[in-house]
Order: C-alpha cells, then sequence, then structure tokens
C-alpha cells in the first residue's frame, strides 16, 4: 500500500535553534485542512505549517501545551490553479523577537498575521530533533 506522505526521523541534532522549510504547494481543494510539515509527539508538542480549513496559512510550534510560536496569515490561499512557494525561517538567535520567525510566499516576506507569538531567545525548536518529521500528515495522527 502506497503512502501519500514523507517520514524521516533524524538523528541527533547538530543544532536545533535554526531551521529553513522551503517547498512548492499546489492547492487542490479549499476549506479543508492540509498540512504540509510537521513535528512532535502530539498535539501539546508539536511543530506544524498547515493550509487551515479557513484557507490561511498557519506555522506554530507548541511545547508542553504552551504555544511556543505562532504565524497565521490574514491572506487567504484560494487559487486552486497556482502553486505557491513557501518558505519558513527561523533562528531563535536572533536578538529581535520579530525577527526570529520569518514566511516567505512567492519570494514575498508576508507581514500581515491575524496571531503572532515569536519564539523566545534561543527556544528549542523540534525541527532538527531526533523525532519523526512529516511531510504531508500530522505528526501524531495520519490525518489532515
Amino acid at each position: 500500500m502506497a503512502t501519500t506522505y514523507l517520514e524521516r526521523t533524524l538523528g541527533t541534532p547538530t543544532n536545533n535553534l535554526k531551521c529553513t522549510l522551503s517547498m512548492w504547494v499546489k492547492r487542490l481543494d479549499i476549506g479543508s485542512t492540509h498540512d504540509l510539515f510537521t513535528c512532535g509527539s502530539d498535539n501539546n508538542n508539536e511543530f506544524l505549517l498547515r493550509l487551515d480549513n479557513d484557507d490561511t496559512l498557519l506555522c506554530k510550534m507548541d511545547s508542553g501545551g504552551t504555544e511556543e510560536m505562532s504565524r497565521r496569515t490574514n491572506r487567504k490561499f484560494r487559487d486552486t490553479n497556482a502553486w505557491l512557494h513557501i518558505v519558513v525561517s527561523v533562528d531563535t538567535t536572533l536578538s529581535t523577537a520579530s525577527d526570529r520567525q520569518k514566511i516567505y510566499i512567492n519570494g514575498v516576506q508576508e507581514t500581515s498575521f491575524s496571531s503572532t507569538v515569536n519564539f523566545g531567545l534561543n527556544n528549542g525548536l523540534f525541527v532538527n530533533s531526533a523525532i519523526a518529521h512529516y511531510i504531508g500528515r500530522r505528526s501524531f495522527s495520519n490525518s489532515n
């Protein structure tokens, strides 16, 4: 049976304070949730990037049930014909809190968000840690 997602468990991290995710995405339908990238153990401990059912892009990380970082775009992504190039850049070592996480869509930095929580200085990430990383599904359940 073929799976509709990719899974990779990494070894010991060399640096879990920085990461860059880059992907091309084409929306097949609107009004539904599509997890693009996730890693974590459960709903309270997870990094995720998703096109949500309200057609916004959400990037967030929860640790121990606390929202460590969150960005939800005001912009809606409803064009099922267009490809999107999405880049998420995280560097929790930067001194300015708003610079620690950035989202780019088709080469332009996204600056309008309906929710914003900034990473703390030197906040560790689940990305690049020795846990399963997924493209195309939720990290702790085969959904979205």
